[in-house]
């Protein structure tokens, strides 16, 4: 709840400006988590992924046997999906000009492989890690791994990591949210005319391009 109120305070008081530089914050601690992650367990216990299941394991894309189909259609149904996301979109319209969008999106995306495949590789090797450690997963792995192989400050850092995704997750629903509202709603002021609308006025209005 208490970390709810402050998204949105800070949302809600800054808009995009305030998104986008909280959220630079949030990619750099998760991307410090996912280094340190990954720096631990591959010198502690070594990352052995299972034959066929690596990142450049490309039958996964090419051979049915391989679950081609379902990740392919996992691959088109985030990708597209995403392409009108709204807060992803909230983004893309404030750009200042589509060149500017098309870097940003080309630096997330860069972004999105160096800090999630880190994390998908200590999963693959989730297995190994917990035989060396003599435990079984009673839960999600990766908070298996996190309780029982890993040092407590480390585990707090990884935690903080996957929590600024989230909060960055949140507040782009919240921006995105407003955006279309703003852009639907005080297209031409029409909200200074609703006296029960006019405390979140300052929240809507369409956000500045950056």
């Amino acid at each position: 709840m208490l970390i709810a109120i402050i998204v949105f305070i800070y949302t809600a008081s800054g808009g995009l400006f305030a998104v986008a530089y909280t959220d630079a914050i949030q990619v750099l601690i998760a991307f410090i988590g996912s280094l340190l992650l990954i720096s631990f367990i591959g010198f502690n216990f070594g990352l052995e992924i299972p034959p066929g299941m690596g990142p450049f394991a490309f039958k996964q894309l090419t051979n049915p046997n391989s679950g081609a189909a379902i990740n392919w259609a996992i691959i088109l149904a985030l990708g597209l999906g995403d392409i009108v996301a709204i807060d992803f979109m909230a983004r893309v319209f404030a750009a200042e000009s589509p060149e500017t969008a098309q870097r940003a999106c080309l630096i997330g995306s860069a972004g999105t492989i160096i800090i999630g495949v880190p994390f998908s590789i200590i999963a693959l090797s989730g297995n190994q890690i917990l035989e060396q450690v003599g435990i079984s997963a009673d839960g999600p792995l990766l908070y298996t791994i996190l309780k029982g192989a890993i040092p407590p400050i480390l585990s707090l850092i990884v935690i903080v990591a996957i929590l600024s995704a989230s909060l960055s997750t949140a507040d782009g629903a919240i921006l995105g949210t407003s955006s279309v509202m703003a852009h639907n709603l005080d297209a031409g002021g029409e909200l200074n005319n609703w006296k029960h609308l006019r405390w979140y006025k300052g929240f809507l209005s369409p956000q500045p391009p950056i």
